[in-house]
């Protein structure tokens, strides 16, 4: 079964961001997107929220909902000490997999390591 994608939403969450200064010089992109899609016949809602900071380390959470429960979530956080690396998703649910497969995951974000 594959991913329909119904709708995507994004909002920028840094005033400042400037793409010539996304490295260190303070215009960091830091979007809040929001993907809602269907997966054999559900509907999921899918949210980054980052505030990562340019060459200082990246800082997001992943959260996957469906009727607005909270079904997984990854914490990511290079930025502050300490570092944090919660990853909440598993290679053994083919929807996670999936969401890999389509980029919206990274190896990172999962707690086990796909064996």
């Amino acid at each position: 079964m594959s991913i329909r994608i119904l709708e995507k939403r994004e909002v920028e969450q840094n005033s400042f961001y400037n793409s010539e200064k996304t490295n260190d010089g303070g215009g960091y992109h830091q979007p809040y997107r929001e993907t809602f899609f269907e997966y054999e016949g559900e509907t999921y809602r899918f949210v980054l929220d980052s505030s990562s900071c340019g060459d200082f380390g990246l800082r997001y959470t992943k959260t996957l909902y469906k009727h607005d429960e909270v079904l997984a979530e990854s914490n990511i956080n290079e930025v502050d000490a300490p570092e944090v690396w919660d990853g909440g998703f598993s290679h053994k649910n083919p929807l996670h997999v999936e969401l890999l497969e389509m980029g919206f995951l990274k190896l990172r974000d999962f707690m086990d390591d796909g064996e």
